[in-house]
């Protein structure tokens, strides 16, 4: 899910772009529920068409929790793919599961639109429609706002390091660990503040030392202590540069505070591939207990601030 964001939008056309812009990428094979209060989205949240019937009630509950949670006065479902039938069924269905509160259902094949009317696909051959030629991709674009063609090109960076660097990411985090574990306790957790909370980009052995410091109980609790709506975009930065420096004995460690500074940036792809590596490689992780728990009550990020 995406935090609140100001739109201005001139119809369908835009709805669709901006949906994009929001989760970063391209969505394809998918639906989009966007909550609106009034001209603000308050959340947008991507599913995958063909889900089972227990899937759509999951996502149906998470979704209207998430809709009481922000205040949401309505629901508009973006559907993108090829088969337009099958996009119209997937919105149909999670539509009846939401209720009156959907207002609005969109679908595309990326090169034409259609307007569903009372749950049908329109007759008439569809609206043109491409993501570079809507104004709000060329307002983000001037804003300098990226927009990736695929979910993969959006968390790539939130990856594993590719197999031929992992030798040299050991060797250099192994001598890291020799640097900072020795280290007096106030003078870690002083360390840690430094790299974490750094504007400029980590040099290669400074991620190395924010990766090993993040095995550190204390460097952890600091992290949570400092995360806010303030740090994140920071944070988030320079965590995407100690995932590029961890190995397999220590990723877990990153990819939690990575998931948490993803959920509070409003980065949804790379927050959800984290939380999928942390299922993967530690199920029992604590900040993974806490991300479920968040994710499953469609806390808004806004709320971070207030605990």
């Amino acid at each position: 899910m995406h935090q609140p964001t100001r739109l201005r939008c001139s119809g369908p056309h835009d709805l669709l772009t901006i949906a994009s812009l929001l989760l970063e990428f391209q969505p394809d094979e998918s639906v989009v529920s966007v909550c609106m209060r009034g001209d603000t989205v308050k959340f947008c949240a991507r599913s995958d068409l063909g889900m089972d019937d227990d899937a759509l009630d999951a996502t149906a509950a998470q979704l209207l929790r998430g809709f009481e949670n922000t205040r949401g006065r309505e629901f508009i479902l973006l559907g993108y793919g090829r088969d337009m039938l099958r996009v119209r069924d997937a919105m149909v269905a999670l539509g009846a599961r939401l209720g009156p509160v959907v207002t609005m259902m969109v679908a595309t094949n990326h090169e034409r639109f259609w307007r569903l009317e009372d749950g049908e696909l329109p007759a008439h051959a569809g609206e043109p429609y491409a993501v570079e030629n809507s104004g709000v991709a060329a307002h983000a674009v001037y804003r300098g706002v990226s927009l990736r063609r695929t979910r993969a090109e959006a968390v790539a960076a939130v990856q594993r390091p590719p197999a031929h660097l992992r030798a040299e990411i050991s060797v250099r985090l192994e001598a890291a660990f020799e640097r900072v574990l020795p280290m007096d306790p106030d003078d870690r957790i002083q360390l840690f503040g430094h790299l974490i909370d750094s504007g400029d980009v980590l040099a290669s052995d400074d991620a190395a030392e924010l990766a090993a410091l993040l095995q550190v109980q204390d460097c952890q609790g600091e992290f949570l202590c400092q995360l806010s709506s303030a740090t994140a975009a920071r944070f988030h930065a320079r965590l995407v540069e100690a995932r590029a420096a961890s190995d397999e004995e220590c990723e877990a460690d990153v990819l939690g505070p990575l998931a948490l500074a993803c959920w509070l940036a409003g980065k949804g792809a790379q927050m959800n591939e984290c939380v999928a590596q942390l299922e993967e490689v530690a199920p029992r992780n604590p900040v993974l207990r806490l991300l479920r728990q968040l994710l499953h009550d469609a806390v808004p990020p806004s709320r971070w601030d207030s605990w």
